[in-house]
Protein backbone atom coordinates (compact mmCIF):
# COMPACT_ATOMS: atom_id res chain seq x y z
CA UNK A 1 0.00 0.00 0.00
CA UNK A 2 1.18 3.50 -0.82
CA UNK A 3 0.56 6.60 1.29
CA UNK A 4 -2.65 8.49 0.44
CA UNK A 5 -2.34 10.32 -2.85
CA UNK A 6 -1.71 14.07 -3.00
CA UNK A 7 -2.95 14.41 -6.57
CA UNK A 8 -4.00 12.11 -9.38
CA UNK A 9 -5.31 11.96 -12.91
CA UNK A 10 -7.95 9.30 -12.53
CA UNK A 11 -11.47 8.02 -12.82
CA UNK A 12 -13.13 7.11 -9.56
CA UNK A 13 -12.50 8.09 -5.93
CA UNK A 14 -9.03 8.83 -4.49
CA UNK A 15 -6.71 5.92 -3.65
CA UNK A 16 -8.79 3.44 -5.62
CA UNK A 17 -8.61 1.88 -9.09
CA UNK A 18 -8.94 3.90 -12.27
CA UNK A 19 -5.86 6.11 -12.00
CA UNK A 20 -3.48 6.99 -14.83
CA UNK A 21 -0.95 9.12 -12.90
CA UNK A 22 -0.66 9.40 -9.10
CA UNK A 23 1.37 11.63 -6.77
CA UNK A 24 2.14 10.45 -3.25
CA UNK A 25 4.48 11.67 -0.49
CA UNK A 26 7.81 9.88 -0.18
CA UNK A 27 7.75 7.69 2.94
CA UNK A 28 11.39 8.59 3.54
CA UNK A 29 11.82 12.28 2.66
CA UNK A 30 15.37 13.48 2.04
CA UNK A 31 14.92 16.52 4.30
CA UNK A 32 13.18 15.60 7.55
CA UNK A 33 14.47 17.74 10.42
CA UNK A 34 12.43 18.64 13.53
CA UNK A 35 12.27 22.32 12.59
CA UNK A 36 12.33 21.96 8.81
CA UNK A 37 10.18 19.81 6.56
CA UNK A 38 10.23 20.39 2.81
CA UNK A 39 8.12 18.25 0.46
CA UNK A 40 9.46 15.14 -1.23
CA UNK A 41 6.96 13.52 -3.59
CA UNK A 42 6.79 10.48 -5.86
CA UNK A 43 4.99 10.71 -9.20
CA UNK A 44 3.82 7.21 -10.16
CA UNK A 45 3.80 7.64 -13.90
CA UNK A 46 1.60 4.77 -15.08
CA UNK A 47 -0.12 1.60 -13.83
CA UNK A 48 2.05 -0.39 -16.29
CA UNK A 49 4.90 -1.86 -14.26
CA UNK A 50 7.12 -2.49 -17.31
CA UNK A 51 6.62 0.74 -19.27
CA UNK A 52 9.17 3.45 -19.97
CA UNK A 53 8.94 6.86 -21.64
CA UNK A 54 9.34 5.45 -25.20
CA UNK A 55 6.25 3.28 -24.53
CA UNK A 56 4.02 6.15 -23.42
CA UNK A 57 1.58 7.68 -25.90
CA UNK A 58 2.55 11.31 -26.47
CA UNK A 59 -0.69 12.43 -24.81
CA UNK A 60 0.14 10.48 -21.66
CA UNK A 61 3.61 12.02 -21.52
CA UNK A 62 2.01 15.46 -21.99
CA UNK A 63 -0.26 14.75 -19.01
CA UNK A 64 2.80 13.70 -17.01
CA UNK A 65 4.42 17.04 -17.83
CA UNK A 66 1.20 18.76 -16.72
CA UNK A 67 1.50 16.98 -13.37
CA UNK A 68 5.16 18.01 -13.10
CA UNK A 69 4.21 21.62 -13.77
CA UNK A 70 1.43 21.57 -11.19
CA UNK A 71 3.53 19.99 -8.45
CA UNK A 72 6.55 22.25 -9.10
CA UNK A 73 4.33 25.31 -8.84
CA UNK A 74 2.70 24.06 -5.62
CA UNK A 75 5.93 22.98 -3.92
CA UNK A 76 7.91 26.10 -4.80
CA UNK A 77 5.25 28.24 -3.11
CA UNK A 78 5.79 26.62 0.29
CA UNK A 79 7.59 28.20 3.21
CA UNK A 80 11.32 27.36 3.51
CA UNK A 81 11.53 26.11 -0.10
CA UNK A 82 14.31 27.76 -2.11
CA UNK A 83 14.68 25.21 -4.90
CA UNK A 84 12.74 22.23 -6.30
CA UNK A 85 14.49 19.35 -8.07
CA UNK A 86 12.68 16.93 -10.36
CA UNK A 87 14.56 13.75 -11.27
CA UNK A 88 13.88 10.33 -12.75
CA UNK A 89 16.17 7.34 -12.17
CA UNK A 90 15.83 4.50 -14.66
CA UNK A 91 17.75 1.37 -13.68
CA UNK A 92 19.89 0.48 -10.69
CA UNK A 93 23.08 2.07 -12.04
CA UNK A 94 21.18 5.36 -12.37
CA UNK A 95 20.07 5.15 -8.73
CA UNK A 96 16.63 3.52 -8.99
CA UNK A 97 15.67 1.39 -5.99
CA UNK A 98 12.12 0.79 -7.24
CA UNK A 99 11.52 -0.77 -10.65
CA UNK A 100 8.04 0.68 -11.29
CA UNK A 101 8.30 3.84 -13.47
CA UNK A 102 8.29 6.92 -11.25
CA UNK A 103 9.74 10.42 -10.91
CA UNK A 104 10.75 12.17 -7.70
CA UNK A 105 10.22 15.84 -6.90
CA UNK A 106 12.24 17.12 -3.97
CA UNK A 107 12.10 20.58 -2.40
CA UNK A 108 15.22 22.00 -0.76
CA UNK A 109 15.76 24.88 1.68
CA UNK A 110 18.74 26.11 -0.38
CA UNK A 111 19.83 26.51 -4.00
CA UNK A 112 22.41 23.80 -4.83
CA UNK A 113 25.91 24.82 -5.87
CA UNK A 114 25.45 23.11 -9.25
CA UNK A 115 22.43 25.28 -10.04
CA UNK A 116 24.25 28.45 -9.01
CA UNK A 117 27.13 27.47 -11.30
CA UNK A 118 24.74 26.83 -14.19
CA UNK A 119 23.13 30.23 -13.61
CA UNK A 120 26.52 31.95 -13.79
CA UNK A 121 27.43 30.00 -16.93
CA UNK A 122 24.14 30.87 -18.64
CA UNK A 123 24.55 34.54 -17.70
CA UNK A 124 28.02 34.56 -19.22
CA UNK A 125 27.68 32.19 -22.18
CA UNK A 126 24.02 31.35 -22.71
CA UNK A 127 22.88 28.02 -24.10
CA UNK A 128 24.05 28.81 -27.61
CA UNK A 129 23.04 25.77 -29.63
CA UNK A 130 23.17 27.51 -33.03
CA UNK A 131 26.84 28.48 -33.21
CA UNK A 132 27.93 24.92 -34.03
CA UNK A 133 25.99 25.05 -37.34
CA UNK A 134 23.74 22.25 -36.19
CA UNK A 135 26.40 19.59 -35.68
CA UNK A 136 25.25 19.04 -32.11
CA UNK A 137 21.53 19.54 -32.77
CA UNK A 138 19.59 16.29 -32.30
CA UNK A 139 15.99 17.29 -33.10
CA UNK A 140 13.49 20.15 -33.10
CA UNK A 141 9.84 20.14 -32.10
CA UNK A 142 7.75 23.29 -31.84
CA UNK A 143 9.62 25.89 -29.77
CA UNK A 144 11.97 23.27 -28.29
CA UNK A 145 15.35 21.90 -29.31
CA UNK A 146 17.31 18.81 -28.27
CA UNK A 147 21.08 19.07 -28.53
CA UNK A 148 24.25 17.39 -27.30
CA UNK A 149 26.09 20.03 -25.24
CA UNK A 150 29.76 20.57 -26.04
CA UNK A 151 30.47 20.09 -22.31
CA UNK A 152 28.78 16.64 -22.24
CA UNK A 153 29.76 14.54 -19.22
CA UNK A 154 28.33 11.23 -20.45
CA UNK A 155 28.19 9.56 -23.87
CA UNK A 156 24.96 10.61 -25.64
CA UNK A 157 24.11 13.22 -22.99
CA UNK A 158 21.28 15.31 -24.44
CA UNK A 159 19.57 18.48 -23.24
CA UNK A 160 16.02 19.51 -24.19
CA UNK A 161 15.35 23.24 -23.84
CA UNK A 162 13.06 26.01 -25.07
CA UNK A 163 14.79 27.81 -27.92
CA UNK A 164 14.16 31.18 -26.27
CA UNK A 165 15.49 31.66 -22.74
CA UNK A 166 12.87 30.98 -20.09
CA UNK A 167 13.74 30.55 -16.41
CA UNK A 168 10.80 28.70 -14.86
CA UNK A 169 9.36 25.47 -16.27
CA UNK A 170 6.21 25.96 -14.15
CA UNK A 171 5.30 28.90 -16.40
CA UNK A 172 5.25 26.76 -19.56
CA UNK A 173 1.88 27.05 -21.30
CA UNK A 174 -0.28 23.94 -21.54
CA UNK A 175 -0.37 24.11 -25.36
CA UNK A 176 3.43 23.79 -25.42
CA UNK A 177 3.58 20.55 -23.46
CA UNK A 178 2.59 18.20 -26.29
CA UNK A 179 5.50 19.23 -28.57
CA UNK A 180 7.81 19.02 -25.56
CA UNK A 181 6.48 15.53 -24.83
CA UNK A 182 7.01 14.50 -28.46
CA UNK A 183 10.62 15.70 -28.35
CA UNK A 184 11.45 13.93 -25.08
CA UNK A 185 9.86 10.74 -26.36
CA UNK A 186 11.74 11.02 -29.66
CA UNK A 187 15.15 11.46 -28.01
CA UNK A 188 14.75 8.74 -25.38
CA UNK A 189 13.40 6.34 -28.02
CA UNK A 190 16.47 7.05 -30.17
CA UNK A 191 18.76 6.36 -27.20
CA UNK A 192 16.97 3.06 -26.62
CA UNK A 193 17.30 2.11 -30.29
CA UNK A 194 21.05 2.80 -30.24
CA UNK A 195 21.99 1.53 -26.78
CA UNK A 196 19.19 -0.86 -25.80
CA UNK A 197 17.73 -0.96 -22.29
CA UNK A 198 20.26 1.27 -20.58
CA UNK A 199 20.03 3.05 -17.23
CA UNK A 200 19.59 6.80 -17.45
CA UNK A 201 18.66 9.87 -15.45
CA UNK A 202 16.16 12.45 -16.62
CA UNK A 203 16.47 15.66 -14.61
CA UNK A 204 14.90 19.10 -14.81
CA UNK A 205 16.72 22.27 -13.82
CA UNK A 206 14.41 25.25 -13.34
CA UNK A 207 14.85 28.42 -11.32
CA UNK A 208 12.89 31.59 -10.65
CA UNK A 209 15.64 33.87 -11.90
CA UNK A 210 15.16 35.85 -15.09
CA UNK A 211 18.65 34.92 -16.34
CA UNK A 212 18.18 31.16 -15.98
CA UNK A 213 17.21 28.84 -18.88
CA UNK A 214 15.22 25.80 -17.77
CA UNK A 215 16.20 22.51 -19.34
CA UNK A 216 15.79 18.76 -19.15
CA UNK A 217 19.01 16.75 -19.09
CA UNK A 218 18.96 13.16 -20.35
CA UNK A 219 22.00 11.34 -18.95
CA UNK A 220 22.69 7.76 -20.13
CA UNK A 221 24.56 5.89 -17.40
CA UNK A 222 25.96 2.82 -19.17
CA UNK A 223 29.50 3.97 -18.34
CA UNK A 224 30.18 4.37 -14.63
CA UNK A 225 32.16 7.13 -12.97
CA UNK A 226 35.78 6.23 -12.19
CA UNK A 227 38.25 7.55 -9.65
CA UNK A 228 39.40 10.47 -11.78
CA UNK A 229 35.88 11.85 -12.20
CA UNK A 230 35.06 11.40 -8.51
CA UNK A 231 38.35 12.96 -7.45
CA UNK A 232 38.32 15.99 -9.72
CA UNK A 233 34.77 16.59 -10.94
CA UNK A 234 36.26 16.50 -14.46
CA UNK A 235 34.50 14.04 -16.76
CA UNK A 236 36.12 11.84 -19.40
CA UNK A 237 33.57 11.27 -22.17
CA UNK A 238 34.32 8.53 -24.70
CA UNK A 239 31.82 9.87 -27.27
CA UNK A 240 32.12 13.35 -28.75
CA UNK A 241 28.87 15.33 -28.62
CA UNK A 242 29.05 15.91 -32.38
CA UNK A 243 29.23 12.16 -33.04
CA UNK A 244 26.52 11.43 -30.48
CA UNK A 245 24.18 13.99 -32.08
CA UNK A 246 24.82 12.50 -35.53
CA UNK A 247 23.95 8.99 -34.35
CA UNK A 248 20.84 10.20 -32.54
CA UNK A 249 19.65 12.11 -35.63
CA UNK A 250 20.13 8.95 -37.72
CA UNK A 251 18.17 6.84 -35.21
CA UNK A 252 15.32 9.37 -35.15
CA UNK A 253 15.21 9.45 -38.96
CA UNK A 254 15.22 5.65 -39.18
CA UNK A 255 12.33 5.36 -36.73
CA UNK A 256 10.40 8.08 -38.59
CA UNK A 257 10.98 6.30 -41.93
CA UNK A 258 9.82 2.98 -40.49
CA UNK A 259 6.67 4.60 -39.09
CA UNK A 260 5.92 6.25 -42.44
CA UNK A 261 6.47 2.98 -44.34
CA UNK A 262 4.19 1.16 -41.90
CA UNK A 263 1.43 3.73 -42.36
CA UNK A 264 1.81 3.56 -46.14
CA UNK A 265 1.52 -0.24 -46.17
CA UNK A 266 -1.63 -0.07 -44.03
Amino acid sequence: MTPPEIFAIREGPPDGPGWRIRVIPNKYPAVDLPDLKTPHEIVIETPDHNADIPDYPAEHLRDLLLVFRKRLKEMSSKKDVKYVQLFRNKGARAGASIFHPHTQILALPFIPKRIKSELEFIRAEGLDFERDEGTRTVALEGDFIAFAPYFSRFPFETWVVPRKRRPDFAQTEEKELLPLALLLKKVISALKNILGEIPYNLILHTLKDRDFHWHFEILPRYEGLAGFEVATGVYMNSKSPERAASELRAAIKEESDERRDSQTSD
